[in-house]
């Protein structure tokens, strides 16, 4: 491993400090990662680390995980004095500072909702003149705060709201870069409807993803959110029809064919085919073949 790293250096001009390297077991024996380490000359690191600012090998989902996020808002906070800043400004740097530092977090982990309660409790402080031993009255509802000026509100973002569309950027980054390796990786992982599906996953491979792919799965679901804005916005993309589903996706119309004919999809032969399977080219005519379990007109 460490010829790997030195050939490494050689081919790209970097040199690895490992001094401030650290080595991860994963099912080996205590004796032989230590001698791995000293051989190395890197330390050994724990079942969980920080990795570019984000915890790996916690649940994100306790809000322990998140307890540094919130003790460093908490604390930028104790720089500003808000009863020395007008209204405007408190303003500005509720929407502008206290949101944009959790931002590395939200566009990774879907954030408990505890999490966004007490964050949302601190921008709610510091917005009405309060601090983080006292309260001041909360003039108007922090639902109206969020929304936007045109509509009356303050701008602010609404984080939960925000954690779900950066959690969405992943889904849109899938159907954009699908000849990418590191989304090869996770479609060969976790199959062809990585967080794509407009479907509820079976309890059974739902329960074989990781938590960052349940996260994807349920964020802005189209069962789970009324609005579902997501898959509202966007308009797919046919091709040769073989990345795309006859029945179960959305390609002709704002719905998919499944929920406007319910008793044709009922008795199709194949209702999870895709749109190539479905018909064939006779010279440059597309002709349709469909397969009922009954006739149609008898």
């Amino acid at each position: 491993m460490k010829s790997i790293l030195q050939l490494f250096e050689k081919c790209s001009g970097l040199k690895i400090n490992f001094n401030k390297c650290n080595l991860l077991d994963v099912n080996i024996m205590e004796d032989h990662i230590i001698r791995c380490a000293d051989f190395l000359q890197c330390k050994i690191s724990s079942k969980s680390f920080t990795y570019l600012g984000i915890p790996v090998g916690v649940s994100h989902k306790r809000k322990s995980t998140w307890s540094n996020l919130i003790d460093k808002i908490q604390s930028r906070l104790a720089f500003w004095d808000s009863n020395q800043i007008s209204f405007g400004g408190q303003v500005i740097l509720t929407n502008v500072v206290l949101s944009a530092l959790p931002v590395y977090y939200l566009s990774f982990y879907k954030a408990p909702i505890s999490v966004v309660r007490s964050t949302q409790k601190i921008q709610s402080r510091f917005l009405w003149g309060g601090d983080s031993n006292s309260n001041k009255i909360n003039w108007v509802k922090w639902e109206k705060v969020c929304q936007s000026k045109k509509e009356g509100g303050l701008g602010i973002k609404d984080l939960k709201i925000f954690n779900h569309a950066l959690l969405d950027k992943w889904k849109w980054r899938l159907l954009k870069e699908r000849d990418n390796l590191w989304c090869k990786v996770l479609v060969s992982k976790y199959g062809h409807s990585l967080g794509l599906s407009h479907e509820i996953v079976s309890r059974s491979s739902f329960a074989k993803h990781s938590s960052w792919v349940r996260d994807l799965d349920l964020v802005c679901h189209k069962e789970l959110v009324k609005d579902h804005w997501f898959w509202g916005g966007l308009v797919r993309r046919v091709g040769d029809g073989s990345n795309t589903r006859f029945w179960h996706d959305t390609w002709p119309g704002s719905s998919n064919l499944t929920c406007r004919y319910r008793r044709l999809f009922s008795i199709s032969v194949t209702p999870n085919d895709n749109i190539c399977s479905f018909g064939s080219w006779t010279r440059d005519l597309w002709e349709w073949n469909f397969t009922w379990r009954r006739q149609l007109f008898s």
